[in-house]
């Protein structure tokens, strides 16, 4: 304990304090007694405002106690408190205040003129109120406004661009009470800045091979090796894929891959996006061989790396244009190429050159199937497509702590930078993008449902019959669709759209919406639609087939509903973990799918087709033994019937008959005798035997010129002859004919 005396000196250290309405802050002042004891604790003041229109002392006090004051008022109210001590001895001072803006997540009540967390201004759900603390919302964007710079906005942001602390087992986390530290804070983990973060800060660029587009140090000095990196881990798998498809003649369009590709790209790309688990292994076990459909291959596998500081996030996005149209290209110059093989350039070059070894290569790639090459990369490649230009084209709004939109447009979604209505990223950006969805990402599916609609077949055949015909697309485009509706019954063949559409629903909704209960709930209504879609129509010519695409979607509605569950208890216990058991079934649903698809393949590819092979070795076989056995039996009858010749001509038979029965080769002068002899013989009623036989040459007409060879026509009436077969001996030779016939094979 100590002594201490009256107030002996009173010493103010600042003369103005900054602060918001509502918070309790201590006087900058120190205070000591006759013996230079701190008796600040002990003292009391009373205060006095000097303008009290505006701001007022909390819950009504005029005495300061403990140096700890609360000044109520309107944001930026300049203040003036006079101080005076209520001791013996009356020492007086006087202090700025200056009410500054309510901190991040507070918002200014109008009857109680204090800053508070509050849920009725928590700015559009993006900021969590605990014990009048705010805290931010994964994955949301807060800092001033770009419109307002007295103004906070808050704005939903891509996943890796703002913070995010789900890896510390909550999801959200507690505001600076300094505006000024926003930026650093909500994107400074991540090594970006501006709105929304869409850019990297100084020396950073965005990682081309990350889903995420996270910003890594990106050195020039590096930048060749990084591009060849890139190459191998993007173009040459997907050179080698186009290969193999072009060589093997493969075609992903078949019934059984319908529902298994939309189901892997979607897995993939859209669903369960949002995971707590992104970073562990088990997302490499289905992610990998799931990403090979939608033509993302091996670069994830490597650390992030960058090609160019100089590129944005918008950049590294269309980059995905050239990757998914790169198989097209390669298909277009086949074409070329083929055109060209017979060209006088081509033969000249081929010709006159080892290149001729070019020219029958590619009279080899003649005979595969590009059609279903072209169908295959064309599903491929789709989803990407569809992805990226979605990606371009999305938009969200920055709103303000009431939940009101701020400014008049919106901005880029994965470049904050750029509002909707910026020239730049119109010309670069959107407009490309709107042209690719008018063209690749609709025509298909409009193409595939239009060809055949009765109801508008009936209606031209009643308005304008003789305009039916315009109704069906060329031969060439109609190959083509077959090729995606030929495992549909006839009159279910517009069922090929749906996949497409299906996807073009999936994948938009996912890019606009911000909410991912929403997202979820959008996905699960599409799945059950076209599970119901399926069981009534029945749309497969082979059953199982309804089946199998049924189960399939079954199975991403359930895996759908897992993930969804996971982010809902991740939400509301963030403390604990989700259950062990729950994961385990998810995995197993995801990878049911590939393991149906790798047990089909093998059973077309192996089993199948070799299977194919005995039965085609044994009809070989059977041909073979078939063919011989006949050309013994041949050889008999040609043999018996010379001999019944032999026996019925005697000593008046020529060289000149056998020739002629064997259609051989006579020389002309003997022709006008021939003709004249067989004629005159005809007209007199004998008939000669013609070969052992009663039937006599053809009459060619007068004065017809038979050439160097006689052809004989089927008899048209047997003529009598010395030497007649008995009905028994006939019966006879059948008999023995097919004796020696080999049995005919069961298959």
């Amino acid at each position: 304990s100590q002594i201490s005396s009256d107030v002996g000196k009173v010493d103010l250290r600042k003369p103005m304090v900054e602060t918001y309405p509502g918070k309790d802050f201590r006087l900058p002042v120190v205070i000591t007694d006759d013996l230079g004891h701190d008796i600040g604790n002990q003292t009391i003041f009373s205060a006095a405002l000097n303008d009290t229109r505006n701001a007022f002392l909390a819950n009504g006090y005029t005495y300061a106690a403990d140096q700890n004051m609360t000044i109520n008022g309107e944001q930026g109210t300049p203040i003036s408190l006079s101080f005076e001590t209520t001791g013996t001895r009356k020492w007086h001072f006087s202090l700025s205040v200056q009410l500054v803006d309510c901190p991040p997540g507070f918002s200014l009540i109008s009857d109680t003129k204090t800053c508070q967390c509050t849920r009725e201004h928590s700015f559009d759900g993006s900021v969590f109120c605990l014990d009048n603390k705010a805290y931010l919302i994964d994955n949301h964007y807060m800092s001033l406004s770009p419109y307002n710079s007295s103004e906070l906005v808050t704005g939903v942001c891509p996943i890796s661009y703002c913070i995010n602390s789900r890896s510390n087992g909550i999801p959200f986390t507690l505001l600076p009470s300094d505006n000024g530290q926003l930026d650093n804070f909500v994107c400074g983990q991540n090594d970006r800045t501006g709105v929304l973060c869409g850019e990297c800060k100084k020396g950073f660029g965005p990682a081309i091979n990350s889903d995420e587009l996270k910003c890594v140090n990106c050195n020039d000095t590096h930048t060749a090796a990084n591009v060849f990196k890139y190459i191998a881990t993007v173009y040459l798998p997907l050179f080698l894929l186009f290969l193999a498809i072009i060589l093997f003649s493969v075609r992903l369009t078949t019934g059984p891959a319908n529902a298994f590709l939309v189901y892997s790209q979607l897995i993939s790309s859209t669903f369960l996006s949002n995971w707590s688990d992104n970073s562990s292994i088990f997302l490499y076990v289905y992610h990998l061989p799931y990403k090979i459909f939608n033509l993302d291959f091996f670069a994830n596998l490597l650390p992030p790396f960058c090609l160019n500081k100089s590129l944005n996030s918008l950049d590294i996005v269309a980059l995905n244009y050239l990757v998914a149209f790169s198989p097209l290209f390669m298909i277009a110059g086949v074409i070329a190429a083929l055109k060209l093989k017979d060209s006088a350039c081509c033969r000249r070059v081929c010709l006159s050159s080892p290149a001729l070894v070019c020219k029958k290569r590619l009279s080899f790639l003649w005979h595969v199937s590009l059609l279903h090459a072209f169908s295959s990369f064309l599903l491929l490649s789709y989803n990407k497509i569809m992805l990226t230009s979605a990606q371009l084209l999305s938009t969200v709004p920055l709103v303000d702590t009431d939940g009101h939109r701020v400014g008049t447009h919106n901005r880029v979604y994965f470049a904050g930078q750029y509002s909707s209505t910026n020239l730049t990223y119109i010309l670069c950006y959107a407009l490309p993008a709107y042209i690719i969805i008018a063209t690749f990402v609709a025509i298909p599916p409009v193409l595939l449902l239009s060809f055949p609609l009765r109801w508008l077949e009936r209606y031209v055949i009643f308005k304008c019959p003789s305009r039916v015909q315009r109704l069906y697309p060329k031969v060439k485009v109609n190959i083509l669709l077959d090729t995606f509706q030929g495992c549909f019954k006839d009159n279910r063949r517009f069922f090929a759209s749906f996949y497409f559409f299906y996807r073009i629903v999936v994948n938009f909704f996912y890019v606009l919406l911000s909410s991912w209960l929403i997202e979820f709930i959008v996905q699960q209504i599409a799945c059950t639609i076209m599970i119901a879609l399926i069981a009534i129509l029945q749309p497969y010519k082979r059953t199982f087939l309804n089946y199998v695409d049924i189960l399939i979607f079954v199975n991403l509605a359930l895996v759908n509903s897992l993930g969804t569950l996971e982010l809902a208890y991740s939400n509301i216990n963030p403390e604990s973990s989700f259950p062990n058991v729950l994961y385990i079934l998810e995995y197993i649903l995801i990878l049911l799918p590939l393991l149906y698809m790798l047990v089909y393949t093998a059973w077309s590819v192996l089993v199948r087709r070799l299977w194919r092979k005995i039965q085609l070795r044994r009809k070989r076989r059977y041909e073979r033994l078939l063919s011989s056995q006949n050309a013994s039996d041949n050889h008999d009858r040609r043999r018996e019937e010379g001999e019944e010749e032999e026996e019925g001509e005697g000593e008046e038979k020529t060289e000149l008959q056998p020739k002629m029965r064997y259609h051989a080769k006579v020389p002309r002068e003997y022709n006008n005798m021939l003709v004249e002899e067989e004629r005159a013989s005809i007209a007199t009623g004998g008939g000669e035997e013609w070969g052992g036989r009663s039937d006599g040459p053809p009459d060619y007409g007068e004065g017809r010129n038979l050439g160097l060879r006689v052809i004989r026509r089927p008899p048209q009436a047997r003529l009598p002859g010395p030497k007649e077969v008995s009905v028994q001996q006939q019966q006879q030779q059948q008999r023995s004919r097919a004796s020696r016939l080999p049995p005919v094979p069961h298959h």
